[in-house]
């Protein structure tokens, strides 16, 4: 039964009547005598309150965020949230003081993103600068840190030109915007244009607000949202913006993967500090900010050689084997294979490590998670690791904690030659400054890393035999998923 407009009287029963009452709009019922002693109750139809399937939708709805507070600011996926267009809007009318010119400057690096080239990137990059970010900037940007957050960008920014922009060029600046526009959001949830977003939503989204609560997820999210889902993951620096570890993130992802590798193969403004015929080594720029669980700032160290007649494969089973240890990293007198953990196609293996202190500093442990996995179509295998808590591994008066991590990787670049790249922080932590680690380093022609991990693999290739250990174990996970 469905209304075109026009009234009109039908004859239903009463039953029938009561089914659809509520759908449609009737007049009183009248009773007509259709002949001597013989009547029947007519209604007069007018029209549609609704059809049956908003009226289902919308019954769907209600049930789906039933149990939901949609109006508490916890509820929400705030990173995910705050990426929505509409959402914007609402934080630039509900926004005051300087929260105002941070909404402008998050909407503005959002479209900055999304522009293809080089060369128009750097435009609106340059304007940005000018307007929020330099010193003298008419908007500059108030974060508590900022002189924290302007150091490390802008190395990057003068890295930048018209052929070479990269769009994740403000992530630091994005992810305190984040940080500090999630302190107006309970302002935000208690606006009228929230409620009206809300309800908006949830007739005609209702999967959409869905996907913006809490531990939501979906099969069939995008590869933008499954991004989205693996950053949540991650941890960021409250003065500069940059990662830091999460020690309680117990997996393993691409974006992470993705992250590393990108880091790892860029050299830009890297400071040479050794070198001969096979490779150099280098510490990271200066002024950059490489942390670990915390804010304190380290120089990264980081190996790229090439090594002749042995493939990236055997390179890299020397390097899984856990007779590697103290090769990967010096003063590591013992390694103990502790816990395995998997998530999704990426597993890895976690090791209990004790670093040897000279007297009369005590000793360090590391609790050091190992990830592996093999790209077939680069034909490289790559291994990243953190320092990561895990309750088999209590912290202990006899050792002070350190924290790790580094990431490996090897190619193949002819048949009879490979390249790898090794980039390593390590801070030992307790009364040690964070530079206690590069400050030590020396490298000579006799004695260097490249030299040790050369001895490595030739010891290891003698043996003639498999690897064995937690690094194993998660290559062939990866290789199985």
């Amino acid at each position: 039964m469905e209304s075109k407009g026009t009234a009109a009287r039908i004859n239903v029963s009463r039953k029938s009547y009561e089914r659809v009452y509520d759908i449609f709009e009737f007049e009183e019922n009248q009773v007509v005598e259709i002949k001597p002693g013989h009547t029947i109750s007519t209604y007069l139809l007018h029209q549609k309150h609704h059809d049956v399937d908003t009226l289902m939708k919308n019954k769907a709805a209600e049930n789906m965020f039933a149990r939901v507070n949609l109006y508490d600011p916890q509820s929400f996926n705030f990173k995910k949230l705050i990426l929505q267009k509409e959402i914007l809007t609402i934080f630039k009318s509900i926004a005051k003081g300087h929260y105002i010119d941070m909404v402008h400057f998050f909407i503005s690096v959002l479209d900055y993103k999304e522009v293809m080239d080089d060369s128009n990137r750097y435009e609106i990059a340059k304007e940005l600068v000018q307007t929020y970010l330099d010193e003298s900037a008419p908007r500059r940007l108030k974060f508590k840190y900022m002189a924290n957050a302007f150091g490390p960008f802008q190395l990057k920014f003068k890295d930048c030109n018209a052929t070479k922009c990269p769009p994740d060029l403000f992530t630091n600046f994005e992810n305190l915007c984040i940080r500090s526009l999630q302190e107006v959001f309970p302002d935000v949830v208690k606006s009228p244009i929230f409620e009206s977003y809300i309800e908006k939503k949830k007739k005609e989204d209702a999967y959409g607000l869905k996907a913006l609560l809490k531990s939501s997820t979906s099969n069939d999210s995008s590869l933008e949202d499954q991004e989205e889902e693996e950053k949540a993951f991650f941890l960021w620096c409250e003065k500069c913006g940059t990662e830091i570890i999460n020690l309680e993130n117990h997996r393993f992802n691409n974006f992470e993967f993705k992250q590393r590798i990108s880091h790892l193969l860029d050299l830009s403004n890297w400071r040479l500090v050794f070198e001969n015929e096979y490779g150099k080594t280098y510490f990271s720029p200066e002024g950059t900010h490489n942390h670990l669980s915390n804010s304190r700032r380290h120089v990264e160290i980081k190996y790229v050689y090439e090594i002749q007649n042995y493939r990236a494969e055997q390179v890299f089973n020397a390097w899984m084997d856990d007779s590697a240890f103290s090769t990967r990293l010096e003063q590591v007198e013992s390694s103990t294979f502790i816990d395995f953990i998997t998530d999704g196609k990426y597993g890895h293996a976690v090791y209990h490590e004790i670093y040897s202190m000279s007297f009369p500093q005590q000793n360090r442990e590391l609790v050091h998670a190992y990830c592996c996995r093999y790209e077939q179509d680069t034909d490289r295998y790559v291994c990243i690791t953190r320092s990561i808590n895990n309750p088999k591994i209590p912290e202990t008066s006899k050792f002070v904690r350190a924290e790790v991590k580094s990431a490996f990787l090897v190619e193949q670049l002819t048949d009879t030659t490979c390249r790898y790249y090794y980039s390593i922080i390590f801070d030992p932590n307790g009364w040690l400054n964070p530079e206690y680690f590069s400050s030590s380093f020396k490298e000579t022609l006799e004695n260097n890393f490249h030299a040790k991990l050369m001895r490595h693999v030739e010891r290891f290739e003698k043996q003639n035999r498999a690897p064995s250990g937690g690094l194993v174990q998660s290559l062939k996970h990866y290789q199985s998923n």
